[in-house]
């Protein structure tokens, strides 16, 4: 049975991992810089769509086992880099174009979603989490899989909405994201943390 006690371990496992940038931060502060309305919880549902399905992959299906084929982990591997850099691009297009800039581009929650959801689904980190450390975390509880995999999706979940909401509100609230340079800044910026990603996902896939 799942004591409070579990859930505060869980939390406590989970909450690092939200708060690391990564791929849904880095298109959540892209996201805010463009103008996006509610950004944080439209990239929220993509990656917890993701993670969903991670989760119920790993929890109930041989997944675990299927991926033990070191061929298929390096295609993964390059798959997400291949995304992530694209997405890079994508995100510092506008900041690197000359000529006269557009007023900001608001992202449809779909397309916002979509994104998210496939950065999130290809890249290898979400899954090793669920693949190492909710097993892990499982057999130190004294669980079963499914039961601490549930929820530690839900949780990871839950955390992922709140994180993303606040930092893309914070962002879209800041007085100085009204400069064009500072606008440019922090798109740039996302853009390198997820070419950042891409590039050691793809290393990772070549060794």
């Amino acid at each position: 049975m799942i004591t409070v006690a579990d859930v505060a371990d869980i939390t406590g496992v989970v909450l690092p991992i939200v708060i690391t940038p990564g791929a849904s931060f880095a298109l959540t502060v892209a996201g805010a810089v463009e103008g996006s309305r509610w950004i944080g919880p439209r990239i929220a549902i993509g990656t917890a769509a993701a993670i969903s399905l991670i989760a119920a992959a790993v929890c109930f299906t041989p997944l675990a086992q299927t991926l033990s084929d070191s061929r298929l982990g390096r295609l993964l591997g390059f798959a997400g880099a291949a995304v992530l850099l694209a997405l890079a691009a994508r995100v510092a297009y506008p900041a690197l174009r000359t000529g006269p800039r557009p007023g900001p581009r608001k992202q449809g929650a779909r397309s916002a979603s979509a994104r998210a959801f496939t950065a999130t689904i290809v890249n290898p980190k979400a899954l090793t989490v669920y693949l190492v450390i909710v097993p892990g975390l499982a057999a130190s509880l004294g669980q079963s899989l499914r039961s601490i995999g549930v929820l530690f999706a839900a949780i990871h979940i839950i955390c992922s909405f709140g994180w993303l909401t606040t930092v893309g509100s914070l962002i879209q609230r800041a007085r100085w994201l009204g400069q064009p340079r500072s606008r440019r800044v922090l798109q740039l910026a996302a853009a390198a943390g997820l070419a950042m990603t891409g590039a050691i996902l793809l290393l990772t896939a070549r060794a």
